[in-house]
This record gives structure tokens, sequence and C-alpha cells, in this order.
């Protein structure tokens, strides 16, 4: 269990306060704010505190782990053959292209794997960061007079 997790189970029934309390005018600058994401402070709060970094970097790895069998498959078509002739030729222009596939389809598997670690330490920063403005908020006055009443 991370910070995160921490503040924000302490901090769920001010959050649904909040929710309930919402009241600013129709001018206001928080309506675009919160329009912009399409959820209130509890709901936004709850889709960070569900995003799980861990799962998306060990997705990642299991995409690198992948990588060897890639590079066993591109060596195996790109190893000469012992065809000669019209048959020998025709084999190594479709062994080159399944190689070049295969090259093609590795890269894309390393793209997804990078990826998915920018985005797991997107979300590892985005989970830290909220974590440190809850607990602010769950300090501060405003939380106090909401709870109280």
């Amino acid at each position: 269990m991370d910070a995160l997790a921490l503040m924000a189970a302490a901090a769920d029934d001010l959050l649904a306060r909040v929710d309930r309390l919402l009241g600013a005018p129709d001018d206001h600058p928080l309506w675009t704010l919160l329009r912009g994401v399409r959820a209130l402070p509890g709901d936004a709060v709850a889709a960070i505190v569900a995003l799980r970094p861990a799962e998306l970097a060990g997705a990642a790895a299991g995409l690198r782990e992948l990588m060897p069998a890639y590079d066993g498959a591109r060596d195996a078509l790109d190893r000469p053959s012992a065809w000669e002739g019209a048959a020998g030729d025709a084999y190594a222009v479709h062994a080159r292209a399944l190689s070049d596939g295969v090259s093609s389809a590795a890269a894309h598997v390393l793209a997804t794997s990078s990826s998915a670690d920018a985005v797991a330490a997107w979300v590892a920063d985005a989970r830290s960061r909220l974590a440190t403005e809850l607990a602010a908020v769950l300090t501060s006055a405003e939380a106090v007079s909401i709870v109280l009443g």
C-alpha cells in the first residue's frame, strides 16, 4: 500500500462531502476544470487511485521478454538456404520479407514496452503528487469546516 492508497482512504468522506457541496457560480473557473476532466473531485481522485504502475511496468517487462523469440525467428530466416535455383531464389525472397516483418514487429514490441514504461512512470508520479495534495487538503482549515459543517 502506497501513500496515495492511505491518503485516499482517509479522504473518501471529505471528497464525497466536497462533491455534494460544490456550488460555485456558473462562470467560476472551477467548472471549466471539472468539465475538462469530466469528473467531480472524488471521481478524479478515484480514477488516479485505480491506476497501478506496477502492473504497467510488469506488462512492459513481459513484452521485453519476447525479444529473444523475435531474434531467434529473425536469425532462422536470415540463415542461408541449401536450396538452389528458382525454388531457392523464391524462398530467399519470402524469407527476406518475413525477416523484415519480424524485425518490424520486434521494433513495435520494443516501442510499446517503452511506452508502457513511460506511462508507468507517469502513473507513479501522479500517485505520489496526488498523495501530497490530499495530505495538504486533509489538514486544511477548509476540510475542517466541511467536516464539522
